[in-house]
């Protein structure tokens, strides 16, 4: 993930920019459109619907990059379709379903519907609905399948054959989205994650339920701090979530993000989080060093040093497990060594 510098990386993720752009020198992004290390990038960031989006814009490539584009937005329009249909069903029976992470953010913001990357849709629900939601998913032709090792405890993956060409579709229900071990507070951020499904939830007009645009928000800072250490795979894709969602909302009510971020001990990932789309990607953030006490700027700077490569001149994409350690005891508010020293005791009584 390269530090922002209004190259390639940030062009690839904002079309109202490039546009601009291009009508004041129609030759813009030509050169890098036919150069075959821009769709290296794309693809290596796991980004190739948003550039593709961006380079059918670009007059020297309209017609290879509007064929990929057209073809992500007819397999999207496909997915779209597909949830719709399992909220249809769910109708009366499952109350507590949620759409989110990258396909809830689009269209969450009513964002470029062929931008969807995964393919995967990622849904929240209350694990006590699972039996109401596996009857509703094997209705309409789903079958419950083992994915990854996660135990059922935390996420259900569903399969369907038929919704999309030569290749099958999956539906996770995450019962327990932020399942990291030695996270003082995730009992409190499963709560957290119930109160949003009760109270801030907004209904769209296909039938189809998102998280409200903050209490999203918050799930994808933390989901990037704590489920990818800031910066493993997909890197990049996951701030272009949280830019697009800040870009594309009216109004952010960061003192709302700040009251539960307080309550969750969960300002330095915020904060963090923050620091980082704005230096990646150049997003403009209102307020949001209300979350920087000085604890929390010394032990964000920290992670930071961890996160940074001096010899590449950019973020890195993959952390030594040690460093990783590091990060979490840093995102923790906790030194090193005496996190250290209790995580390994927790390890040994665990025999894992």
């Amino acid at each position: 993930m390269k530090k922002f510098d209004r190259g390639i990386n940030y062009y690839m993720l904002h079309e109202n920019e490039v546009k601009n752009k291009i009508k004041e020198n129609p030759n813009f992004l030509c050169e890098e459109s036919l150069d075959g290390k821009t769709q290296e990038y794309l693809i290596e960031n796991k980004i190739l619907p948003y550039g593709s989006h961006v380079l059918s814009l670009v007059n020297d490539s309209k017609i290879k990059w509007s064929s990929v584009h057209q073809d992500y937005l007819i397999r999207n329009g496909i997915i779209l379709s597909e949830v719709e249909t399992i909220f249809k069903n769910f109708n009366g029976k499952v109350s507590t379903a949620v759409l989110f992470e990258n396909f809830g953010t689009i269209l969450s913001i009513n964002a470029c519907l062929a931008c969807f990357t995964s393919g995967d849709v990622d849904f929240s629900a209350s694990i006590s609905e699972s039996p109401q939601i596996e009857q509703c998913m094997n209705e309409i032709g789903y079958a419950r399948e083992v994915r990854r090792g996660v135990p059922d405890s935390i996420m259900t993956t569903f399969v369907k054959k038929g919704v999309l060409p030569n290749k099958d579709f999956y539906v996770n229900f995450e019962w327990k989205p932020i399942a990291r071990r030695y996270i003082k507070n995730m009992r409190e951020l499963h709560q957290r994650l119930e109160q949003f499904r009760n109270e801030n939830v907004k209904l769209l007009e296909n039938g189809i339920k998102v998280l409200s645009n903050e209490a999203l928000l918050y799930f994808n800072l933390l989901h990037v701090s704590i489920g990818h250490y800031y910066n493993t795979s997909p890197g990049v894709r996951l701030y272009a979530d949280i830019d697009r969602l800040i870009r594309h909302s009216e109004k952010i009510d960061y003192f709302k993000i700040l009251s539960w971020s307080e309550e969750d001990n969960q300002n330095i990932r915020v904060y963090t989080a923050l620091r980082l789309v704005h230096d990646i990607l150049d997003t403009p953030l209102d307020n949001y060093e209300i979350f920087a006490s000085k604890k929390t700027k010394i032990y964000s700077n920290k992670i930071i040093k961890y996160l940074w490569n001096r010899k590449m001149n950019s973020y890195t994409k993959k952390t030594s497990i040690y460093n990783q350690w590091k990060i979490d005891s840093f995102s923790e508010g906790v030194a090193f060594i005496p996190y250290a020293l209790t995580r390994l005791i927790k390890l040994n009584r665990s025999g894992k």
